[in-house]
């Protein structure tokens, strides 16, 4: 390993712990690209230890409690090294301190962004005195298999798995939980669900992902 490069990852990764949210964000994207073309893990580069798995409860930006919450925080928490489940009606992250913090950015995003874009192509429906049933739940289901197939694609080539600590720890911290089922969203509108399946498979490629990572 040229030392050079591992130098330079390790300095990105000190900065990701900055208070500095932009450029923790900033330094944590450089870094992940840097390990993915030199084939290697954050275990690999670390200088130090990773911080224990620590719990994030999610607030304020989902407090419309829209049900595709629940499934995209799913696709998040597997892409992101974290593990996810609902306590109080809140989305909570599982996982390393640093993981945790930019899934539930990056949640955040995406969840404003379905929000905002799926009431748009809804109101575009009805304004053309179009049927509305379903639209929005439509745009909803085709935006999180876009955004779950952009980020497969993105966390094999990153080659990003849970770490085995996380997966241990939450298996026995969530020993007593219920099982929530994640497909919670139903839609019929073809029209809807493609423009939602085109703005998941970009989104890993827009500002706004961007700015979290």
């Amino acid at each position: 390993m040229d030392s050079k490069v591992l130098e330079k990852i390790q300095k990105l990764l000190a900065l990701s712990q900055s208070d500095n949210e932009a450029e923790a964000k900033n330094a944590m994207l450089k870094a992940q690209k840097l390990m993915a073309k030199n084939n290697l893990t954050l275990e690999e580069v670390s200088s130090e230890n990773f911080s224990e798995p620590s719990i994030v409860v999610m607030e304020g930006i989902h407090k419309w409690n829209a049900k595709f919450r629940i499934p995209l925080a799913k696709i998040l928490a597997e892409n992101f090294r974290c593990e996810t489940f609902l306590a109080n009606n809140q989305i909570c992250f599982f996982g390393h301190a640093d993981d945790c913090r930019i899934c539930r950015e990056v949640f955040n995003s995406a969840y404003s962004f379905i929000y905002s874009r799926g009431n748009k192509v809804y109101n575009e429906v009805k304004k053309r005195g179009g049927e509305t049933k379903g639209v929005f739940n439509s745009y909803a289901m085709g935006f999180l298999y876009g955004l779950d197939n952009a980020l497969k694609i993105q966390a094999k080539a990153l080659m990003i798995v849970t770490p085995e600590d996380v997966t241990k720890k939450y298996k026995e911290f969530s020993s007593s939980f219920k099982n929530i089922s994640s497909n919670c969203i139903t839609g019929t509108d073809y029209s809807a669900y493609a423009k939602g399946r085109a703005d998941g498979e970009h989104f890993t490629g827009t500002k706004q992902i961007e700015e979290v990572c």
